[in-house]
């Protein structure tokens, strides 16, 4: 790419979707990384050449993502850990937020210039809070998971959320309790003889779409079973 730079050169970066990154306190590894690399974030920066036209960074523009006296200029963990603090898992966040980050471009001759890169930071997970109805804010890849208490339970309503396939979620809820002589035991994925610990708040990576059943047991002793 060949651009002429003067003082008046308009930079500008493109809107970058990102899903929410998750680190456990303590823990070196992610459980859910989806944090950009220097050179996805280089690639949302354009420059208009000399007919005004927008062209990507030439090669040997140096590029750097700044906060404030920081230059950070190679992926590594100092940019990471910086990046990761604004994409991280925030539980106020009701559908997406918008950050910014701000990069430092410095041209072959000597002169740099700084833009703004807006980001949309997507959830992991929706709660279809319309019966089953897909969320028109909800990406289309993302994979319906159901929870069901079942007839058996005082509260029978199931709930319905959308998950990013990619991502290991935590799904809410808590345990539920039986009527009518039924005692909860536990819950499986349904088809499976995977036990989900619901109240326990595990991650877990949903692929497909998925029903988290609830399994009782009957507490009714049957006429002959008391010896009559």
């Amino acid at each position: 790419t060949f651009y002429a730079i003067w003082d008046n050169n308009a930079i500008a970066a493109e809107e970058l979707t990102v899903h929410e990154s998750f680190k456990a306190d303590g823990a070196t590894e992610y459980t859910n990384d989806f944090i950009p690399t220097l050179e996805t974030l280089k690639g949302q920066v354009t420059i208009k050449d000399g007919n005004g036209d927008p062209q990507a960074l030439a090669n040997d523009d140096i590029f750097a993502i700044v906060d404030g006296s920081n230059e950070y200029k190679a992926d590594g963990d100092d940019l990471k850990n910086y990046l990761y603090d604004k994409l991280k898992e925030e539980d106020t966040t009701e559908v997406s937020r918008k950050v910014t980050v701000k990069a430092k471009v410095t041209h072959a001759n000597g002169t740099s210039q700084t833009v703004d890169i807006p980001i949309k930071v997507v959830k992991n997970i929706y709660e279809a809070k319309t019966l089953t109805d897909r969320p028109y804010y909800v990406p289309t890849d993302y994979v319906k998971v159901i929870v069901d208490p079942t007839t058996k339970a005082k509260d029978p309503q199931k709930t319905y959320y959308y998950v990013n396939p990619e991502a290991k979620v935590v799904i809410p809820g808590e345990d539920p309790t039986g009527t009518d002589g039924n005692q909860f035991t536990k819950w499986l994925i349904k088809g499976t003889k995977t036990e989900y610990k619901l109240s326990e708040h595990p991650r877990y990576q949903f692929s497909g779409e998925t029903t988290i059943e609830a399994q009782y047991v009957s507490d009714v002793i049957s006429p002959n079973e008391d010896g009559s």
